[in-house]
């Protein structure tokens, strides 16, 4: 269990909570210490990370079911919160336009360079198993249909194989030693300091955006040269559906950014 990425991304004090709840099996007090920990995060979006994060390793280690989830789940009146706020941003959202001066700021950050010329989740690039051959690298993804996990998928990438791997292995020796939470909460501090704080998007999301809208400005010539960007995003990012794509449509490149190749 202490390796699963569940535990992993689970703060200190979560660990605590779970590493008890293994021992004595008693659900009253994991799941007051839960509560307490959900309603201690300072937004809506955080305390529903921390309240996913529990709810994932439950499920997964001591196999517990949706009734069994009922203490932690969010009430009414949050849900309603939470519901609000997503509308909000959909009825005000305005396209994030990235400079050449924050796509130079963030290719400068090794593990966001990696995620903007491969389109990963910053989870699949430091701990899903890969494969390399002489023509690429092969992933997997994080897949919420049973039947695709497990798979490994081809990754388009942007620009030298050669670069990118030798960075990809650098980064990845360089996570062992730290938890991935120390890792996330890293990068998104520096994220915060780049990205200005209008933009809908400031995480590493971002990254997979950008990758997809350099794919689409600089397609002449390619394989996908008549392609739409929704085509595009369901193609490079996999995908299951067009509708997972939306979210990746509302960054726009500004006209003096070039091919990072």
């Amino acid at each position: 269990m202490e390796k699963s990425k569940h535990y992993r991304r689970l703060s200190t004090a979560g660990r605590a909570v779970i590493s008890k709840y293994k021992k004595d099996r008693k659900r009253h007090p994991m799941f007051k210490e839960m509560t307490r920990i959900i309603n201690s995060q300072n937004t809506i979006n955080s305390r529903s990370v921390a309240r996913s994060q529990f709810r994932g390793i439950l499920r997964e280690w001591f196999k517990f079911s949706n009734e069994d989830l009922k203490p932690i789940e969010a009430t009414d009146e949050e849900k309603q919160r939470y519901y609000d706020k997503l509308t909000f941003t959909r009825e005000n959202k305005t396209e994030d336009t990235i400079t050449a001066g924050i796509m130079y700021q963030l290719l400068n950050i090794d593990i966001c360079e990696l995620l903007i010329k491969s389109g990963l989740r910053v989870s699949e690039l430091l701990e899903n198993k890969f494969k390399f051959s002489k023509s690429g690298v092969s992933l997997q993804l994080n897949k919420k249909r049973i039947e695709n996990k497990g798979d490994f998928y081809d990754i388009h990438i942007i620009g030298d194989i050669k670069d990118w791997r030798a960075k990809f292995e650098k980064v990845r020796e360089g996570a062992k030693s730290k938890t991935p939470k120390q890792i996330y909460d890293k990068i998104n501090r520096q994220l915060k300091k780049i990205l200005p704080a209008g933009f809908s998007k400031r995480s590493t999301h971002i990254c997979r955006a950008i990758y997809v809208r350099l794919l689409y400005k600089f397609r002449k010539g390619t394989f996908y040269s008549r392609w739409g960007l929704p085509r595009i995003i369901q193609t490079f990012l996999h995908h299951d559906n067009l509708s997972s794509t939306a979210f990746y449509q509302g960054v726009t490149l500004e006209d003096d950014i070039t091919n990072p190749v």
